[in-house]
């Protein structure tokens, strides 16, 4: 029987230091429900090697994995390992927590109708749309 490569044999191995073997479940995640297609052209990688990955045939380079981790913006050591956030800590090691308790701040600052507003820009244009120059002060017509 022949040995596998090096890398696959890792991949393969749950009690590998490297942590890489549910690399092709992390991927799925930041895929979600983009095309493989276009997340590939996102990053600059052709979705064979992309599918190649997904279904463990492959491990991408040093290369590949920062195209990932800068189209995507998940942590190196999450995609690599699995360990850690999806998502890096902000500057300053801000955690998750205090972000959320910071957004609790804000929205309870607000007054219901503001609260409605940022809701309902939200709901129709994502994050673009609520932080975009000027959408809370002018656009009165965002309220359903």
């Amino acid at each position: 029987m022949t040995q596998p490569p090096r890398s696959m044999s890792l991949w393969n191995n749950p009690d590998s230091p490297l942590g890489i073997t549910g690399f092709n479940g992390r991927l799925k995640i930041l895929i979600g429900k983009n095309s493989i297609r276009s997340f590939a052209s996102e990053c600059n990688i052709s979705d064979t090697i992309i599918r190649k990955y997904l279904s463990g045939q492959s491990l991408p380079g040093i290369d590949k994995i920062e195209a990932i981790v800068k189209y995507t913006g998940c942590s190196l050591e999450w995609l690599v390992t699995g360990k850690g956030t999806q998502q890096p800590l902000p500057p300053n090691n801000v955690t998750p927590k205090d972000i959320e308790a910071g957004w609790n701040y804000i929205f309870q600052s607000l007054t219901p109708e503001e609260k409605h507003r940022v809701i309902s820009t939200f709901n129709r244009g994502g994050l673009q749309a609520l932080f975009a120059e000027g959408i809370i002060e002018h656009n009165e017509d965002v309220i359903d």
